[in-house]
Formats: structure tokens, C-alpha cells, sequence
């Protein structure tokens, strides 16, 4: 029986894989598609499509599980030799690999044990050539049982709930993990990237010979952004038309809607009537309500002198006076 191969969405390919025909003939794996089928080992003559068909289409992976023949194709051609790609098989390597052999021939009544790849064998023991429970005592104290005992302690930990056909990864006790990755996420070590990139010595010639021009994206009525900008304020521009950091926010603008409430008067005719036409004293100040109450608005011509001037100039005499008829006049001195 050929071992079971894993889910591969690329497909493993199978080759010279003789087929024993039946009307309904299954290969040695599932999920097979790009099936050709040979009349001969060294498939020098195909068999035509038209002498089978496809059978049990799996719509989940776009493949088919058998293969269907006439009676008559069947009587005349007992033997076919397949190429063909597989995705796997329903009961795959994780399912079936890791089922134990079963012993042929074994004798009857013996005991089962494993050897060292975990199949069965016969351990050439029943359960007569061992000491009933009431004898362990005795039994464990006489024989040594450490050629029984396989130390398991530098075994590596399975991994649980495992994704087939990941790579195994390790933790940091040396237990297996499942890595996340699967063979196909990574490049073969021969890659190459032939058609993807220019080799080293044809960059200069590239570069010369083709316009770039289609590849290139055009920066120039591009505005520099700002480096250091304060978050929220509002951009501003410098000559040459790149952004800069108006230092303003929108915190530091009235709304359009503002007004000045409680701040100032609201515009009124009448008030602007007044400031701006007005005169004389439209609202009867005095001089008392200024502080002014000992002024009068007597012009300089007609203010009087006051008591004390008044008496001063009493016992003074006129700048016209003489004493002409009082007094001789001084000899030498014409009157």
C-alpha cells in the first residue's frame, strides 16, 4: 500500500503507477487530477479519453477520486500504467503514518509490544509468564527491571491540534511547536528572480536605453510638508508655496456667528446721532455737577478785583496827580 501523502494545493505528482483496471477503478492516492493513462510501461501509446470517464468530482479541491471503464475496455486491458498530480489524500500521512503496524504472524494469547519506530510486535510474553498482583512485592524486589524501561526524558513533546504539512518549530524547552509555515512559504535555495529584477551588469545599460518617464510620478506642483508641526494648527503658506505652521489654531478665532454682547452697546441710531451732531449741553450739566461751582462766565473785561486788591489800591494815587498849589516846586526844576 503506498504511504498517504499530505494536502499540497500545488498537487504531488505520481508517475508509472500501474493501474489494475475494474469498471470503477480507484488510483493509489485521492483528490487526482491531470490524470494520463498509458496502455504500455514505457507510455509510447496513450489510451484516448474517450474510453473512461471521471468519477466522484470533489468540488473543494476541483478534483476526482475515481476512474470509469466499460465492461469491455476492462476484459480487454487488465493492466494501465497512470501519470497524474494528487492534493492529497482524504485519510492523510498525519492520520496514517502514525498508526502502529500490526503484527503477522503473531502468536495467539501473547502480549503486544513496540519497537523502536512504534509498531507492534510480538513480545513473545503472555500473561501467565507474569507474577499475579499479590506477588509484585516480591517480584520487584528480585529482578531488575531496567532493561524494560525506555527513558523517554530527551523525547521532544508532540505537537497538539498541529496543521498538516507545516514545519515543526521548537520552544524554548525543546518540545515541538507548529512553526505556521509550510514549505511553500519559502524560496527553493536555488531561486532566482529572472524576470523580476535586472541583473547587475545590465542596470547601467537600462538606464541609458529606456524612458522612465511612465514610472516616475511628477512631485513638482507637490507642497513641502511641515517638519515639526504643532498638531491642530491651521497650515499657512511661504512664497515659494510649500505649508508651513501658521502657529494659529482654530481656538484662536472668533466663530462667524460672535458677537460682543455685554461688551459693548448695540449699534443705535439715535446714540450715533448724538456722539456725532450734538452740541451745547443736552443733558444740563452745571459747573457744580463738575466741580466747578465757584465759576462764573463773567469775560475778563468785566471781572471785578477783589476786596483785598481794592483796598490796597485805595491809599494810592492816581498816576496824574500833583501837588501843584500845595508845594513851591524845587528850585532848579521847572514846574
Amino acid at each position: 500500500m503506498a504511504d498517504k501523502l499530505n494536502y499540497s494545493a500545488a498537487g504531488h505528482t505520481i508517475t508509472d503507477e500501474v493501474v489494475t483496471t475494474a469498471e470503477t477503478t480507484r488510483l493509489a492516492h485521492d483528490n487526482f487530477l491531470e490524470l494520463e493513462l498509458y496502455y504500455d510501461e514505457a507510455k509510447t501509446s496513450a489510451v484516448s479519453t474517450d474510453d473512461y470517464t471521471l468519477g466522484e468530482y470533489d468540488s473543494t479541491y476541483s478534483t476526482n477520486n475515481t476512474i470509469v471503464f466499460s465492461s469491455a475496455f476492462v476484459a480487454a486491458h487488465a493492466t494501465l500504467y497512470a501519470d497524474y498530480k494528487t492534493k492529497g489524500d482524504y485519510a492523510d500521512a498525519a492520520d496514517v503514518n502514525a498508526k502502529a503496524d500490526k503484527i503477522v504472524p503473531a502468536a495467539a494469547g501473547n502480549l503486544a509490544s513496540l519497537d523502536v519506530s512504534g509498531n507492534l510486535e510480538d513480545s513473545g510474553y503472555a500473561a501467565d509468564d507474569f507474577e499475579e498482583a499479590g506477588a509484585v512485592t516480591s517480584h520487584e524486589s528480585t529482578y531488575d527491571h531496567t532493561a524494560f524501561i525506555t527513558d523517554i526524558s530527551a523525547k521532544a513533546d508532540k505537537v497538539d491540534s498541529a496543521t498538516s504539512g507545516n514545519l515543526a518549530g521548537l520552544d524554548v524547552n525543546g518540545n515541538l511547536t507548529d512553526s505556521g509555515n509550510a514549505p511553500s512559504d519559502f524560496a527553493v535555495a536555488a531561486h532566482n528572480h529572472a524576470g523580476v529584477y535586472e541583473e547587475a551588469g545590465a542596470v547601467t545599460t537600462h538606464e541609458s536605453d529606456y524612458d522612465h518617464a511612465a514610472f516616475i510620478t511628477d512631485v513638482s506642483d507637490k507642497a513641502d510638508k511641515v517638519s515639526g508641526a504643532t498638531a491642530g494648527n491651521f497650515a499657512g503658506l511661504d512664497a515659494d508655496g510649500n505649508l508651513t505652521d501658521s502657529t494659529s489654531k482654530a481656538a484662536d478665532f472668533a466663530t462667524a456667528s460672535h458677537n460682543h454682547a455685554g461688551v459693548y452697546e448695540p449699534a443705535d441710531a439715535a446714540i450715533q446721532t448724538h456722539v456725532t451732531a450734538v452740541t451745547g449741553n443736552p443733558h444740563a450739566v452745571t459747573a457744580t455737577d463738575v466741580g466747578l461751582g465757584n465759576v462764573d462766565n463773567t469775560s475778563d473785561a468785566d471781572k471785578p478785583i477783589s476786596t483785598a486788591t481794592s483796598a490796597a489800591l485805595s491809599g494810592k494815587s492816581d498816576t496824574t496827580h500833583n501837588h501843584s498849589g500845595t508845594y513851591e516846586p524845587v528850585l532848579g526844576n521847572p514846574a
